[in-house]
């Protein structure tokens, strides 16, 4: 076997103190204690009707209007995960191994000059640090992987702020954070397959396959059959501003029910418990605080966190049709457009939008809803959203659609 080179043993040592750490507590883990929440699996439940009442909402619902309506009743919403967890440490599969090819392909996907984490290790240490460290990184993502346990050595991201193009620079949420994790992409390789067949069919974007410029294309169909039949179409856009801190029992359940289950639903949890995040501005890093909001591995999860929105809007089936094909709500990521042919239809539209909003604990930004008029009838849009009237664009182009 070829030898690490020398420079590179200071990440041998980072990664032998993971595995360490990572060994150390699989015996417990192996024994039945789940550590993805701190609490033993004897301590899970708590009275037998209760459990059972429990397992059944879960096994049960699987639509959002279902579970919104079980999470609202029960006390403690922290009992379904807790179901879950039970359920899915006794489900006999396992995580499918990662292999040396796998990781070899992986970094060589990585991109050059980024910054790098809070232990000075940048991108360009994996991609040249050799067979050595390949088949070790192979080694230590197997073990997280028959564990279930992340070691915090790896929770801990260093987030470099990007500026959004033409955003006030004086706003902190004006800035994207961009981290890099091997396992996190080892692991979306393994739930990508089971959660592209649950999107849906309007949710586009960042996924192979579903380009977000299929959706432009749906919109500039929707507005050349409105003007060929001389109909008028209320667009309206809306942008997810955050998810708030009771975000993971939501989106874990949501998992769950789209097919995340057993060892794969243990470590997307795990990798969620007790993350921590430093920011680095110029040469400047702060101190360390806990993640407490937000999805994690991209856009992928948040796509399985909303899609109840398209899903919902579709069901009604409330929104702009060519023919009997419904195009009431295309969706790219966190941006959502609504598509009707009325303001009653639009009204109904967004009064859905503010239930499923707040039912999954997601805050749209009310600036950045505008409403677009074709066909304009001379009569002003008197349309809210959770109490505000809603603002009209006037003027656009259409690259912005």
């Amino acid at each position: 076997m070829k030898a690490c080179h020398p420079k590179f043993l200071v990440i041998i040592c980072l990664l032998v103190k993971c595995n360490a750490e990572n060994i150390a507590e699989a015996n417990d883990i192996n024994a039945g204690c789940y550590s993805g929440n701190g609490v033993k699996g004897d301590e899970l439940s708590t009275a037998e009707d209760n459990m059972a009442l429990i397992h059944k909402r879960i096994t049960t619902y699987s639509g959002i209007d279902n579970f919104c309506e079980g999470y609202r009743d029960w006390d403690d919403p922290k009992s379904y995960a807790e179901t879950i967890v039970k359920l899915c440490e006794n489900e006999d599969i396992t995580v499918q191994p990662v292999t040396s090819s796998e990781i070899t392909k992986l970094i060589s996907q990585l991109k050059k000059r980024k910054s790098g984490d809070v232990n000075g290790l940048t991108l360009e240490h994996l991609i040249y640090g050799g067979i050595a460290l390949i088949d070790f990184l192979t080694t230590l993502i197997k073990n997280i992987c028959y564990t279930k346990h992340v070691p915090d050595t790896i929770k801990k991201e260093l987030l470099t702020p990007v500026h959004k193009k033409d955003k006030d620079p004086t706003i902190p949420s004006n800035y994207r954070g961009i981290t890099c994790k091997v396992l996190e992409i080892c692991v979306r390789a393994r739930i990508e397959g089971t959660l592209n067949k649950q999107h849906n069919r309007l949710q586009k974007g960042f996924t192979k396959g579903a380009s977000s410029i299929n959706i432009g294309l749906l919109i500039t169909e929707a507005i050349n059959e409105a003007k060929d039949n001389n109909e008028k179409l209320i667009l309206i856009t809306l942008d997810a501003e955050k998810a708030f801190d009771v975000i993971d029992h939501i989106l874990f359940w949501k998992l769950y029910h789209q097919g995340i289950t057993g060892p794969t639903w243990l470590l997307i949890k795990e990798l969620y418990r007790n993350t921590s995040t430093q920011v680095k501005s110029e040469e400047c890093i702060s101190q360390a605080f806990t993640n407490e909001q937000g999805v994690k591995h991209g856009v992928q999860f948040y796509k399985a966190y909303n899609k109840n929105i398209p899903d919902t809007l579709e069901a009604t089936n409330i929104g702009f049709k060519i023919g009997t094909n419904y195009l009431g709500c295309p969706t790219c990521a966190d941006d959502i457009m609504l598509c009707a042919t009325s303001e009653q239809d639009a009204s109904i539209q967004l009064r859905i939008i503010e239930s499923c909003t707040k039912n999954d604990r997601v805050k749209i930004n009310s600036k950045k809803t505008e409403i677009l008029l074709i066909n304009k009838k001379n009569t002003e849009s008197n349309l809210e959203l959770f109490n505000e009237k809603i603002s009209e664009k006037t003027n656009h182009k259409a690259s912005e659609y």
